[in-house]
């Protein structure tokens, strides 16, 4: 059976129900009442907090969202606090349970629904990889916008993704940008025209320069010019001058690039007085500094036509050409030419008065985008200066375009509309490409480019839950930002088209695929970077008194490790719990010499390898300099912030905001400047109010102890790196406590990332009735020890994913 199966509905029956209530009252209620309503009560409300509803189920069912905190608060030992009267561990699990228990039963028993998603404007990372899926081409443009708001932990979440004024300006200049980027308009082409000349015209060897400021050289010598053109393409160049001496004329004179190879040569008369020859070609040149060499040649043929280029060899005196030569003719640019009036002209050959070039005419293809092919199907012809049958060119080049970028079909008049500001392009007297550029422009500031709005299909009603399925496109889109947060690709769009998508087989055969393909690094990138708190990582200052070796560059090679280590266990479906004990990871060179580890000596340095942790101190992300250095301040290490960030992003139990008018650790106070950070911090519980979270919270954050604050292992004799989990699990070091973790929390930690996977999944934050969902995909993936490409699969295959609600009445058309 497929694993991407619509995940199923939940329903109880009334006797089920009412054991479920009589349990309720003999276990939860009665722990409420002994440890919690003392200080939880209508009369007497801590943290203006009231208890006393909780005995009534029914309240679970009104209130998910308090039950849900409350039972965090009992899960991890924030409360009761250590001076009220404490619940044995036994007692607490039972509450646990039963509060558990109540909230899955109300939120579940019910259908669970898709929930309703706000229209999602693209984010940075979207907009930026939809341009290079839709054009080919990997642009930036979007450095100036204003940042992502983050919701929920992911910054694709639509609650906080508005459109203020601004940004809209930025789109707009965003999208001219783009639109010049990949379509090229011949009509703009830059031309330049170019002349070197007296000064400018260097020769190596015996040279002068005559009345009329003419360079002379003989045959022994050459000359060579040197300028920089703004573009590549065919250019024309123009050589000017005579032979030197009329006894010999005509001379043969060719002209060579850099390199030595003959690229023209034509035979120069001899003309008195100041008189000149010119003699043109055209040659495409690359943009940037271009040299030419300028050379007598003897045996060209009477008949200049029949000369064939690839019998002249390559020019003889290029090596004389060397750096000190060039340095020579460079200075010499720059200062005035001495006219010599007793040259023996005899003596000379050739006169060189002038090179110039001009255009360039045409663009060699590969200097052109790569999308202007693409973009460009068919062009209209021209009658004088008037195109014909705009609209109908238009059309072709547009159509398929707007389907990729709107992300499905376009009628007839959309596409009319984009075809209509080509026209009114030309009719102003622009050129096609022109109007293309304005016509991709208004596509990319479309509502349809810049927002995923799902609506319902015209016609189409809503099943008994009131929602929609997602068409076959919908689906396509949904999927592609998922997992490249990028436009749906070709394939996509075709199985949609064919409406295919939705078939299980199918739809699992494209997950597969899609996570072979390079773009699914967004997966690290995006989702997993933003997961673990990666991205806080940019900027983050450490004291380089003590940590000369810390650097942008070793926080990138950081960052490379950890997604390298989570695409690894995605890309081979591995279990999701080897994240937290891979005895394995991957390593470029810095990282490598950095951490101690070999790697294989014919690897690049900047090349991430795959390398072995057996004999290492380090297994799992947890021990990852990256994580590690997140989870520390600028001068120390910090157990509190390292516990906080296992309970938050592996056990997915953020800990409770710390009660007021409590002051922070600080490791310089003078009371406690002598202690060890351990020390101090058995200090800070000794006040009630901190110890019953810090207890859980500081033995985890002990165990990385033999670790720095950028991850540099410190391990042995004088560090104390012990500590110890409820239920007596101790644990000596970070190896130690990921292993401990590994073995005791998969499917804590399979459940908090099945939760993150569906929240950047649906671009939303998850809803108390969302943990039936993620609970039964959790549920069905364990017996396979929770692979990673499994959950995210039957992520993909639920409710939420693959339906939506909508208002009463929108569809398509209202849009």
């Amino acid at each position: 059976m497929p694993i991407l199966v619509a995940l199923g509905s939940f329903t109880l029956s009334a006797q089920a129900d009412d054991a479920r209530v009589a349990k309720w009252q003999g276990e939860g209620w009665q722990l409420l009442q002994t440890y919690c309503i003392d200080c939880h009560n209508a009369d007497y409300q801590e943290a203006e907090l009231d208890l006393s509803p909780f005995e009534e189920l029914s309240h679970a069912e009104a209130n998910p969202d308090l039950w849900n905190r409350v039972l965090q608060m009992v899960r991890f030992g924030a409360m009761p606090p250590d001076d009220a009267a404490l619940p044995s561990d036994e007692e607490r699990r039972t509450l646990g349970d039963a509060l558990d228990n109540a909230v899955f039963n109300v939120t579940c028993d019910l259908r669970p629904k898709a929930g309703r998603v706000t229209a999602r404007r693209l984010n940075r990372v979207e907009y930026n990889h939809s341009i290079r899926d839709l054009f080919g081409v990997d642009l930036d443009v979007t450095a100036d916008f204003p940042s992502d708001e983050v919701g929920g932990g992911f910054d694709n979440n639509a609650d906080v993704l508005a459109m203020p004024p601004m940004l809209l300006e930025k789109y707009v200049d965003a999208a001219e940008k783009v639109a010049a980027a990949v379509l090229f308009d011949p009509n703009s082409l830059k031309k330049q025209t170019l002349e070197m000349s007296g000064e400018r015209i260097a020769i190596v060897g015996e040279g002068h320069t005559e009345s009329f400021y003419g360079r002379l050289f003989p045959s022994e010598s050459f000359a060579w010019v040197e300028f920089e053109l703004d573009l590549p393409g065919v250019y024309r160049v123009r050589l000017t001058g005579t032979a030197a001496s009329k006894e010999r004329a005509p001379q043969g004179v060719a002209v060579y690039d850099a390199e030595g190879k003959p690229l023209f040569a034509d035979a120069f008369r001899h003309a008195d007085d100041g008189g000149n020859q010119s003699s043109s070609f055209s040659h495409e040149f690359p943009a940037g500094q271009t040299r030419l060499i300028v050379a007598t040649v003897e045996g060209l043929p009477e008949d200049i036509k029949e000369l064939d280029l690839s019998s002249l060899s390559r020019f003889d005196g290029i090596d004389r050409l060397d750096e000190a030569a060039l340095a020579e003719g460079r200075e010499l640019f720059e200062k005035s030419l001495e006219v010599n009036r007793e040259i023996d002209w005899e003596s000379m050959d050739f006169v060189f008065r002038k090179l110039s070039i001009d255009g360039p005419s045409d663009f060699p293809k590969e200097a052109l985008p790569p999308s202007q092919s693409e973009i460009v199907k068919r062009v209209p012809n021209r009658r004088g200066d008037r195109y014909t049958e705009v609209e109908r060119s238009a059309k072709v080049c547009l159509k398929p375009l707007l389907e990729r970028a709107f992300r499905g079909p376009v009628d007839e008049d959309t596409v009319d509309r984009y075809a209509g500001l080509v026209k009114a392009a030309t009719d102003r007297g622009a050129s096609f490409h022109r109007g293309l550029q304005d016509a991709i422009t208004g596509m990319l500031v479309s509502p349809r480019f810049l927002f995923r709005v799902e609506l319902p299909a015209p016609g189409i009603e809503p099943d008994e839950q009131g929602e929609y399925r997602l068409t076959d496109f919908q689906l396509a889109t949904r999927l592609s930002y998922f997992l490249w947060s990028s436009l749906p690709d070709e394939e996509l769009l075709k199985l949609a088209k064919d409406g295919k998508l939705k078939d299980a087989e199918v739809l699992s055969r494209q997950i597969d695929r899609m996570l072979a393909d390079d773009r699914s690094k967004s997966l690290s990138q995006q989702f997993a970077a933003q997961w673990l708190g990666l991205r806080n990582l940019d900027g983050m200052p450490r004291d380089p008194a003590l940590f000369p070796t810390y650097s942008p560059e070793l926080v990138e090679s950081m960052i490379g490790e950890t997604e390298r280590l989570f695409m690894d266990v995605l890309r081979n479906n591995r279990p999701v719990g080897e994240l937290l004990d891979a005895d394995y990871t991957y390593v470029d060179a810095r990282l490598a010499d950095y951490y101690g580890l070999d790697r294989p000596a014919d690897a690049a340095d900047e090349e991430f390898v795959r390398v072995d942790l057996v004999d290492s101190p380090r297994r799992g992300i947890l021990t990852h300099a990256s994580v590690l250095t997140l989870t520390s301040y600028p001068t120390r290490t910090s157990p509190v912030l390292r516990g906080k960030w296992i309970l938050e992003s592996v056990l997915g139990t953020p800990p409770p905001e710390p009660p007021p008018n409590v002051p922070e650790l600080e490791a310089n106070e003078e009371a406690t400047a002598h202690l060890s950070v351990r020390e101090q911090l058995a200090i800070h519980r000794a006040n009630p109010s901190c110890a019953s979270c810090h207890r859980v919270m500081d033995q985890l954050g002990f165990g990385f102890e033999d670790f720095d604050a950028i991850g540099n292992y410190r391990g042995g004799d004088g560090v104390d790196a012990s500590g110890e989990l409820p239920g007596g699990r101790s644990f000596n070091g970070g190896k130690e406590l990921a292993e401990t973790l590994r073995k005791s929390e998969s499917s804590r930690f399979a459940m908090t990332a099945t939760e993150k996977l569906l929240a950047f999944a649906l671009g939303r934050e998850l809803s108390p009735a969302d943990r039936c969902i993620t609970e039964q995909i959790a549920g069905e993936s364990e017996a396979d020890d929770f692979r990673l490409a499994d959950l995210l699969k039957r992520v993909v295959a639920s409710r939420p994913f693959q339906y939506f609600q909508a208002e009463p009445g929108a569809s398509h058309d209202s849009q």
